[in-house]
């Protein structure tokens, strides 16, 4: 029989489901797509809070959207607004940056802190001042960073856990 330079390693273990290799490999895979999804979230919800600036703004009138989906209805808050940039007048309708819907009680209580013809700061895009929202706030994502550090924490500590018992 000729040699084909190819070896089989009979001795060679294979990985098990338990293997602190695997794991940590699950657990890097499962922390960068946490981060993905984070990185998204914070694109959407705290990037403006950054980057957009102040201006006054009045409110014209409010209304809460209906959108249906497979979960069930879900409300948009809307605040229509009125501000000026630069000297040119612009209308707004986000109260959120992100445009966020929720449950009904949620939409009215937004809704409820905004009276017609009340005089309120708006944050508007500078590269595109037609894009503009009335809450500054982070809302959840501080909760959702708290959340994936302490999760992130339990993991390395589980893996580094696992990892000294099966060398020990």
């Amino acid at each position: 029989m000729a040699a084909t330079g190819w070896r089989r390693n009979v001795d060679r273990e294979v990985p098990k489901g338990d293997d602190p290799r695997v794991l940590g490999a699950l657990y890097g895979v499962i922390t960068f797509v946490l981060l993905i999804a984070m990185a998204g979230i914070a694109r959407r919800n705290v990037w403006p809070l950054i980057t957009y600036r102040p201006t006054s703004a009045v409110v014209d009138s409010t209304a809460i959207e209906v959108r249906g989906s497979r979960n069930g209805d879900n409300y948009v808050p809307r605040v229509y607004f009125s501000y000026s940039v630069d000297g040119r007048a612009y209308h707004g309708t986000r109260v959120t940056p992100a445009d966020l819907r929720g449950k009904r009680r949620w939409a009215e209580q937004l809704v409820a802190n905004y009276q017609p013809h009340a005089h309120v700061t708006s944050y508007y895009d500078p590269e595109q001042p037609d894009r503009a929202f009335l809450r500054h706030s982070v809302g959840s994502f501080g909760g959702m960073v708290a959340i994936f550090v302490t999760l992130a924490t339990a993991l390395v500590w589980r893996a580094a856990r696992r990892r000294r018992l099966t060398s020990a």
